[in-house]
């Protein structure tokens, strides 16, 4: 098993790999592969042949979302009702690109035994496995039988998903849902040695009307002393095929006048037991090229009303040029795009806004081989459209030929966005209940347009997505979850690119329930929730919930800010982008399904010399808290790491209250941190005695990490850091027995109690302005700030009013008394702001007194 194409794999020949399942491919060069395949009693051997001109190892937020072959087996070849493809006797395997730690098999699985090998090649890479019959469950095959069997080829050219899933047979959904549509392996007799003939690709034929030629064609055997022989069909009638007897053969081509046209045929090679084919393409010209010119077919006036999206089908007709290249003679006017589709069609879409009422013009080229061109324009016609500021969708009643007003509503947002609508700045479009499907948003707005629902509305969404050139939108309040999908599959269901994008008090879910869900159900089913990659982009206010990754935070300026995301198997949040910010969130319960080592933030840096040769800079963390485990009872318990950099470097961060709750070593990590702050943050053990630790080491490969501040944390323990690498000041270095010393209530409330050793522990030049609460951490008589992320507030005692018999009285919601024992701010709902209490002794000792409506 070393990579290479051994002769035996020859003995059945070479599977494509090419039908497409999922996204787009451009071209054979963009990602295309062959397949062999022997066995014997023991094993099964395969070998992936692989072109792909950009590989990638680290992007996609999982790794079936990167460049990597899966293989499904489906060992009873059960159709229907095999399931899906990694439960029972189904066994789905991933073999990555230059993946360190090899390869990962579906949770039924095993890699006993199996034997493995990537290389990278000079057109893609290749991977070369072997696999144990009895791995697979049975004890060897037999001849004749059938197994259920697929590969897919998954290709991502640097995206946060994959672009493009291809199959060797399956064309229906994924199989890791449903192994009904893999192909099927028979298992042949002992190979007697005969090896097939290959007949050699033939480039595209030219051939000129009254001018004989001849196409010449050649095989090869790796049986030397087989007789090869030589077939055609659909050949047009001025050709014929002669064998030459001797391995080669022509096609004479007498074209006369009137046969100038482009044809398509298949020449065999056979050796009298095995054959192989090769497609034809065959060009005849005529010896004046110029009569042979490009040909719009005709286009009838384009009548569009502003606000509405018109496409039109471009088509040309070349009778001996394979490739027409179609553009745009002048500029086109603004809300007209034109797209050659490469295939002697183009798409021009007619996308006008309010405003733009008018007659207008498209003046389009056709240039082919020959350079021979033909023109066409275009007419457009926009008539004025109705320019509303708000708009209704209702997808159960509403139609897209309605009006989009309340009492005439449109169909959902799916079929607003796909339908071209345009909108103004500060529009609202109010969404009735139902299911609004998976929107694709695209316009660029120049201020904020409203996606919100309509009162007392739900409506709800299986993904939503806005793209690169998307600008200025809001979406709100909606709920996302892939379980409203028609069909079931995992994606990214919130993708935010663009710019100043907003997605706030969203409901994302991959289920609703996951008390069911066993590791199958981990593996198979848990989607990841948001992707935000476009810059100064928001996700604000929202849950994010049973899912594998939770979001990530790609693009600059960025920021998540006030959501909860709950129930993953993978990370809770990536910050990756330059300048942006995760705050005020909750990262809890991590699923340990996997051998992925969960981080509730993780960072790292992709160069040109990939995964940790880069720079992400500026970010900020402040005021999250992150739990590992909010219920002791729940399954799949397994260690989180809190905040993990371990791939810098790291330049300019700001780590500050926050609050970390773990049982991994890593509460805080950074490896490769240069001039970054880790201040105010209460990182402590969620139970036991582990180390829980904050730490700055050396960039793994790079050097040293330089110009820090870890100052005025709470925590478990200050791991051993080099003073060149970072200034420690004021930290409160705790074990766990002094917790319930310092909080409130360990390890549930890691406020600080009265009298905590932690109170008044702290640099201020160092400590930011407020803590998690975001109370102001100095004010009044309060000089000193606190360790950790919470300035002490120790509210104790109401006593109602009036005064009965000496005693106090509760009367509910009446006035009373508030003893406070440090000075605390009390928030006072009528002037819709803070008050402060200095602390003062009363004669009886009990503290400074507040006098309140409860």
């Amino acid at each position: 098993i070393d990579g290479e194409i051994d002769t035996i794999y020859h003995a059945s020949g070479a599977f494509s790999i090419n039908t497409v399942q999922s996204g787009s491919v451009e071209n054979g060069a963009d990602c295309s592969a062959i397949w062999y395949g022997v066995y014997d009693a023991q094993k099964l051997y395969f070998i992936v042949d692989i072109t792909d001109q950009s590989l990638v190892s680290n992007s996609g937020g999982a790794n079936w979302q990167q460049d990597i072959i899966e293989v499904y087996f489906n060992m009873d070849n059960m159709k229907p009702g095999g399931g899906n493809g990694h439960g029972g006797d189904n066994f789905q395997y991933h073999f990555g690109w230059n993946v360190p730690n090899g390869g990962s098999v579906s949770a039924n699985g095993s890699f006993a035994n199996v034997q493995w090998v990537q290389i990278t090649t000079s057109k893609g890479w290749r991977i070369e496995a072997s696999i144990p019959w009895a791995t697979l469950g049975i004890p060897s095959p037999t001849e004749g039988q059938k197994i259920g069997f697929d590969i897919a080829l998954n290709d991502n050219d640097g995206q946060v998903a994959y672009d493009s899933v291809m199959y060797w047979y399956n064309s229906g959904s994924a199989l890791y849902g449903n192994i009904d549509g893999a192909g099927e392996i028979l298992v042949g007799g002992d190979f007697n040695g005969n090896y097939g003939p290959a007949i050699n690709d033939v480039d595209v034929q030219v051939a000129t009307e009254g001018i004989a030629s001849a196409i010449g064609l050649t095989a090869s055997d790796i049986n030397t002393s087989d007789t090869l022989t030589f077939s055609a069909t659909g050949l047009p009638s001025f050709a014929n095929l002669v064998d030459n007897g001797n391995g080669t053969a022509s096609i004479n081509v007498n074209a006369t006048t009137g046969d100038a046209n482009i044809y398509e045929f298949e020449a065999s090679v056979s050796d009298g037991n095995k054959s192989d084919s090769a497609a034809i393409t065959l060009i005849v010209k005529d010896p004046n090229v110029n009569s042979q010119i490009p040909v719009f077919d005709a286009v009838a006036t384009v009548n569009v009303n502003e606000g509405t999206l018109e496409t039109v089908n471009i088509v040309v007709t070349d009778l001996d040029s394979l490739e027409v290249v179609i553009s745009a003679v002048t500029t086109l006017p603004g809300f007209v795009t034109l797209t050659d589709n490469g295939d002697k069609t183009a798409t021009l879409e007619v996308n006008p806004g309010f405003g733009a009422a008018g007659s207008y013009s498209a003046d389009l080229l056709a240039t082919d081989e020959d350079n021979n061109t033909d023109t066409l324009t275009v007419s457009i016609v926009v008539t004025s459209g109705v320019a509303r500021t708000e708009y209704y969708c209702d997808p159960v009643n509403g139609s897209m030929s309605n009006v989009g007003s309340l009492e005439s509503p449109w169909a959902s947002l799916q079929a607003v966005f796909t339908a071209g609508k345009l909108f103004n700045t500060g529009d609202t479009i109010y969404l009735l209940s139902g299911y609004h499907g998976e929107p694709s948003i695209s316009a660029a707005n120049s201020d904020y347009v409203f996606i919100k629902p309509a009162a007392g509305a739900s409506p709800t969404l299986s993904k939503v997505s806005f793209s690169g050139g998307s600008a200025y939108w809001n979406l709100s309040g909606v709920t996302v979850s892939r379980s409203f999908a028609p069909t079931y599959s995992i994606d990214t269901m919130v993708s935010i690119s663009g710019q100043y994008n907003v997605v706030d008090n969203c409901d994302i879910y991959s289920v609703d329930d996951i008390s069911s869900w066993g590791v199958t159900e981990w593996l198979a089913y848990a989607a990841t929730g948001a992707s935000i990659s476009g810059n100064y982009c928001v996700l604000s206010n929202s849950t994010v919930r049973n899912i594998q990754w939770g979001v990530f935070v790609n693009g600059d300026y960025s920021r998540m800010s006030g959501c909860t995301i709950q129930n993953f198997s993978g990370d809770g949040a990536r910050a990756l982008g330059d300048y942006s910010v995760i705050e005020d969130c909750y990262i809890l319960d991590n699923y340990k399904v996997d051998d992925n080592h969960d981080d509730g933030i993780q960072s790292y840096t992709n160069g040109t010399g990939g995964v940790g040769s880069g720079i992400v800079k500026g970010v900020i963390l402040r005021r999250n808290t992150i739990i590992q485990t909010t219920d002791s009872n729940r399954p799949f318990q397994g260690s989180l790491q809190g905040i993990g950099l371990f791939d810098g470097f790291f330049d300019d961060w700001v780590v500050e209250n926050n609050v970390v709750k773990v049982n991994a070593f890593h509460g805080i990590a950074f490896y490769g941190a240069r001039n970054c702050k880790i201040i105010n943050n209460t990182v402590v053990n969620l139970s036991g005695s582990a180390r829980v630790w904050i730490r700055i080491d050396p960039h793994k490969t790079l050097g040293a990490s330089s110009g820090n501040l870890i100052a005025n944390n709470l925590t478990s323990e200050i791991y051993p850091t080099s003073a060149s690498y970072a200034t420690l000041r004021n930290n409160s270095d705790i074990n766990i027995a002094d917790y319930g010393t310092y909080f409130v209530d360990y390890p549930n409330d890691l406020r600080l109690k009265a009298n905590s050793p932690a109170i008044d522990a702290g640099f201020n030049a160092d400590a930011p302005i407020d803590d998690r609460t975001g109370a102001t951490r100095l004010s009044g008589s309060n000089t000193i700030v606190d360790t950790g992320a919470y300035e002490a507030v120790v509210l104790a005692n109401w006593y109602g009013w009036p005064l009965t018999d000496g005693i106090y009285v509760d009367t509910g919601n009446y006035l009373g008394w508030l003893v406070v024992n440090h000075d605390p701010w009390v928030y006072n709902y009528n002037i819709n702001g803070w008050i402060y209490f200095p602390t003062f002794t009363q004669p009886n000792g009990s503290g400074s007194w507040g006098y309140f409506k409860r």
